[in-house]
């Protein structure tokens, strides 16, 4: 089992040569320069797994994507990834899951962090009944064909708590261990990691190309108007809703709600498909409105967009107003 300790962002790697001939050495990883003017250098675990998979496939490293890099603690000296039958003591080892890309396919490797180990993970020829419900859960959220998701990578774990260590800081969680698993999805470029435990059939998005889910995707306030608004929301990929309402008094926690599949498929849409940004708006009734998309995509999203997700946002607050709101009970 491991623990994710940190998020790692994508490193999107291999610039086209041409952009660097005259100042990159024939070899040499192509790196994004980031805001303080250096330049990011994968992991020597990352950079060692590229090399292992370009000897396998015969093909040169460079036309091999490091589509994502994430930092983990190993519990034993196999990395988690030993053969059958392998004996494997329990150690704990800081190292990286590397998602490799050529072609139209992913690659998995489990690596410490310098890359003196490395092991492959092999595609999933026999999933299991939980790695194909993911499968199905991911296909019928984004319309995606089953057969056209990959399955990266499932295993066998024990989370440390009720909520599969996805904690949210408004849900309390149940502090016993919870046998289950972590299975790993890929199409279109995108990552998708879920957990499910073994008392329940549901699986949970845990991270979806790196950014996890138990940070908020979507935040959205309103305040003021003749109705003295004080409305505050915050949308998680995992399936929650955590709602406020402080109209006279300092603040209050409502409720915590499940959206819809139907919402959940709409908040993940958005998601992967739109640039990240910030809204403020002024309302014909005088409430001020901020909202925040914390997403990955590349799409710039015009006004009808941003005003489309404010109503979702608002529609999600209705069972507030009205006193409705049935508390859920804690996992």
């Amino acid at each position: 089992m491991f623990r994710r300790f940190s998020l790692i962002t994508i490193f999107l790697l291999l610039l086209l040569a041409a952009c660097n001939k005259t100042d990159q050495p024939v070899g040499q990883t192509a790196t994004l320069p980031p805001q303080d003017g250096g330049f990011i250098q994968p992991p020597g675990g990352a950079l060692q797994a590229r090399r292992e998979l370009a000897r396998e496939l015969n093909i040169s490293p460079q036309q091999i994507t490091i589509q994502a890099i994430e930092s983990v603690t190993w519990q034993n000296s196999c990395l988690e990834a030993g053969d059958p039958g392998e004996i494997c003591p329990e150690q704990k080892i800081p190292g990286l899951i590397v998602t490799l890309r050529y072609s139209d396919k992913s690659y998995t490797y489990h690596t410490d962090l310098d890359g003196m180990m490395v092991r492959p993970i092999r595609s999933v020829d026999q999933p299991s009944i939980s790695a194909l419900q993911a499968v199905q859960y991911l296909a019928g959220l984004l319309g995606y064909d089953p057969q056209a998701i990959q399955i990266l990578s499932e295993r066998q774990t024990t989370f440390l708590d009720g909520c599969l260590e996805i904690a949210i800081a408004e849900i309390p969680c149940t502090q016993l261990p919870v046998e289950g698993r972590i299975i790993r999805l890929g199409i279109e470029n995108h990552i998708f990691e879920f957990r499910i435990s073994k008392l329940e059939s549901n699986p949970v998005l845990a991270s979806v190309d790196g950014y996890l889910t138990s940070i908020p995707a979507l935040n959205w306030s309103r305040e003021g108007s003749f109705q003295e608004y004080c409305d505050g929301l915050k949308v998680y990929l995992n399936g929650w809703s955590v709602q406020y309402y402080c109209r006279g008094q300092a603040s209050q926690n409502p409720g915590i709600m499940r959206l819809t599949p139907e919402q959940l498929s709409k908040i993940l849409r958005w998601f992967i498909r739109l640039q990240p940004f910030e809204w403020n708006q002024s309302s014909a009734d005088g409430s001020q409105i901020r909202m925040t998309l914390n997403s990955l995509g590349l799409e710039e999203a015009d006004n009808p967009t941003r005003l489309e997700i404010s109503e979702f946002a608002a529609n999600l607050l209705t069972p507030i107003q009205r006193g409705t709101v049935t508390p859920f009970p804690f996992p």
